[in-house]
């Protein structure tokens, strides 16, 4: 995530993002190695976040991103009621389309350990 660049870059899509996850990659119920970490997804009862770093921040100023909202915000630890995954894949699905024609826009995979 870029906060001092001059050019805002914008996705736009038609169809519906999907995230596939890997239940059988990292997960945690709820905090042991991945919580925290970057790009690891975060299910409780308060809604859905991605875990981001700031680009050219200190590691101490860790965000997250609210799917739901489309927003981000400061970090917060969930520790009660929740799972985190550490492997995903965002997909872009359209109606029209068979699910065999979806679309891969990312995929993410945490290193456990570091």
């Amino acid at each position: 995530m870029f906060d001092d660049s001059e050019t805002v870059s914008v996705l736009a899509y038609d169809g519906t993002l999907n995230w596939e996850l890997d239940q059988t990659g990292p997960f945690e119920p709820p905090v042991k190695e991945i919580f925290n970490k970057p790009g690891c997804l975060i299910i409780s009862q308060s809604g859905q976040y991605l875990n981001l770093q700031r680009a050219h921040a200190q590691l101490d100023a860790p965000a997250q991103f609210s799917i739901e909202e489309g927003t981000v915000h400061p970090y917060q630890e969930r520790l009660q009621d929740v799972a985190i995954f550490g492997a995903w894949r965002l997909f872009l699905e359209d109606a029209d389309r068979p699910i065999e024609h979806r679309i891969e826009i990312a995929a993410f995979c945490v290193k456990v350990g570091d």
